[in-house]
């Protein structure tokens, strides 16, 4: 991202425009989805987990233990072919 905006606008991402900034991330994306793909991953999980988002959200900002958070009870049935077909790995 920062070479690109190097190579397109002589400037650091933070001073472009929003149109200037779009234009660099959909490049980016272009030219390398892989990447942007784990860009957009990284950001969202840095997003979501500041603790003052958590609260604007209406969230507990708080971590998952002690007190852990509900857990919906699973359809244990489904696990029922694997635990029949026993162990398929070997000790190292």
């Amino acid at each position: 991202v920062a070479a690109r905006c190097e190579s397109d606008h002589a400037r650091p991402f933070g001073d472009l425009t929003t149109q200037q900034r779009d234009n660099v991330l959909k490049k980016v994306e272009a030219e390398n989805a892989l990447f942007f793909e784990e860009l957009i991953r990284h950001s969202y999980n840095g997003y979501y987990s500041d603790p003052q988002v958590i609260e604007r959200l209406g969230l507990d900002p708080r971590p998952p233990q002690p007190r852990g958070y509900h857990v919906e009870a699973g359809d244990v049935d489904k696990t029922e072919n694997v635990v029949r077909r026993g162990r398929i790995y070997r000790e190292v």
